[in-house]
Order: structure tokens, then C-alpha cells, then sequence
């Protein structure tokens, strides 16, 4: 199967993307404000549920305004995917606000549960295709069809019987599911990670890293592209991001390659690389 090359963001108009940027800002604040435990110190109490579903909502929403729906880019973002923004944000929202008096109803599987599971999950198998293209989305659509219809598989691959309103609501509510340990470490550690990187990225920390590896690679035979490696290798440690590692050091290794002798391609290809 080839692989599919995840889509790049759009050329959106300029209120789209602060719209996309004041949402994932305030995903961050989210983040940040659950990790320092606020709630605690206000005296308020809340699942965790309530505090990542409102995180997968503004991630998805930022998602459908910046990421188009096919691998050409676009100069506005079409309707339809406002309303998957807006859709998936209001869904994401209710489920937060609505928690404790939903909880009571999923073993029930009532229609609200039920409707709220199918938005949530189509929302995130359309964000899944978009961002990695064919390949993974194709994987975890067979295995849900997989669980439908396991049970009419012989042999060991035989599966019990799940009903459909089961799945959904299991898959769409349940902490060991869509709301389980990838969301939380995403939410918890990621985010934050990727927002003190910039912290330090802003403060100069590129620029220190950067005059460490000079200072242990300068004078070595191909100086330059080792200089860029190790840099990129120090900062990749503490900003957990390939896109800030390459705009905080490569601003500076980029340039001091290609004086060095190497081609634009081969410099951009090196520390593209050294910050993966």
C-alpha cells in the first residue's frame, strides 16, 4: 500500500487562520490551567473526561479550518468544514458541560449518548485521514468493522457479538477509549512540552545550544552539518517538536551551511532531518 503524504495547512484567509490560532491558544490555556490543577484551588471538582473533551474539541475544530480535505491547497476554507469545526467544538463542549448527568445515561445508550458518540467519532476518523492520510484511517476502520462483524468469523478470529449503539458509546466515552491515555498524555504532556520549547525558543535557548555545538564541533572536518545535528539533537530534547527545532535552529545552521560550501537543498535536507 503506498503511503499517504499527510496534508500540509492551507492558505486560508487571514481571519480563518486567527480564528485557528485564538483556538489553539486557548487549547493551550486549557492544557496549562489542567496541568496546575486550578480547579483544585477554586474548590471545583470534575472528571477528567470534562476537561479532555473540550481539549479534543478545540483541536478539532483548529484542525478543519487549517487542514484541507484533499492534498491541494485552498484560498478559503469551504463551508462544510466550518460546520465539522463548529459541530465537533459544540459536541465536544456539551459532552463537558453535560458530563456528570451524561454519565448516567451510557449504560442506558440513549439516543443523545448515541448521536454525541457518532458526531465525535466520524469527526475524529475525517481529522485521523486528513492529518495522516489513508494508511492509518484504513487500519482502524477495519478493525471497527472488524468488531461488527467478528462473530461471523471462523476459527480463533472469531469475535463476540457487539451491538453498534455498544461500540459507539464505548469507543466515544469510555476512559480506556477516545478519551484514554493518548488523549491525556497529549494533553497533559505534549502540549506542555511543546509550549515550554517556545518558552525557551523565545528566551534564546536556540542560540544557546546552537553556540554549544559550535563550540565542541567548530573546528571538525564538515563543522557546519555536525554543528547543525548536535544543536538540533540538544534542542530537539527539550522542545519535543521537529517544526521549533528546525525555526529555532535552523535559522542559524541553515545559513552557516550553505557558507560553508553545501547546497541550500543539502543544508535544508540535513537539518530537516537532525530535527526529526
Amino acid at each position: 500500500m503506498t503511503e499517504e503524504i499527510a496534508r500540509g495547512p492551507s492558505e486560508a484567509s487571514r481571519p480563518v487562520r486567527a480564528v485557528a490560532a485564538a483556538l489553539t491558544g486557548l487549547l493551550t490555556i486549557v492544557c496549562l490551567l489542567w496541568v496546575i490543577d486550578l480547579p483544585r484551588y477554586l474548590g471545583q471538582a470534575f472528571y477528567r473526561e470534562q476537561f479532555l473533551a473540550p481539549v479534543l474539541g478545540l483541536a478539532l475544530a483548529a484542525l478543519f479550518l487549517t487542514v484541507p480535505a484533499g492534498k491541494a491547497p485552498r484560498r478559503r476554507v469551504p463551508w462544510y468544514d466550518m460546520v465539522f469545526a463548529a459541530v465537533g467544538l459544540a459536541a465536544a463542549l456539551w459532552i463537558s458541560v453535560e458530563y456528570q448527568r451524561l454519565l448516567v445515561q451510557l449504560a442506558f445508550r440513549t439516543a443523545e449518548v448515541v448521536v454525541l458518540g457518532v458526531v465525535i467519532l466520524l469527526l475524529v476518523m475525517e481529522g485521523l485521514r486528513r492529518t495522516t492520510g489513508y494508511s492509518l484511517f484504513i487500519v482502524v476502520a477495519f478493525f471497527l468493522a472488524y468488531a461488527m462483524v467478528g462473530h461471523f468469523v471462523p476459527g480463533e478470529f472469531r469475535a463476540r457479538p457487539v451491538d453498534l449503539d455498544w461500540m459507539v458509546v464505548y469507543l466515544a466515552f469510555d476512559s480506556s477509549a477516545l478519551f484514554g491515555t493518548p488523549l491525556v498524555v497529549g494533553a497533559t504532556v505534549v502540549v506542555i512540552f511543546l509550549w515550554m520549547g517556545q518558552l525557551l525558543f523565545k528566551a534564546g535557548g536556540g542560540q544557546f545550544f546552537t553556540d554549544i555545538a559550535m563550540a565542541g564541533m567548530g573546528k571538525r572536518r564538515g563543522g557546519a552539518a555536525k554543528i547543525a545535528v548536535v544543536a538540533s539533537a540538544l534542542f530537539g530534547s527539550i522542545s519535543g517538536s521537529a517544526v521549533s527545532n528546525v525555526a529555532s535552529t535552523g535559522v542559524i545552521t541553515i545559513p552557516m551551511m550553505s557558507r560553508s560550501g553545501y547546497a541550500r537543498r543539502d543544508a535544508g535536507a540535513i537539518e530537516a532531518v537532525a530535527s526529526t
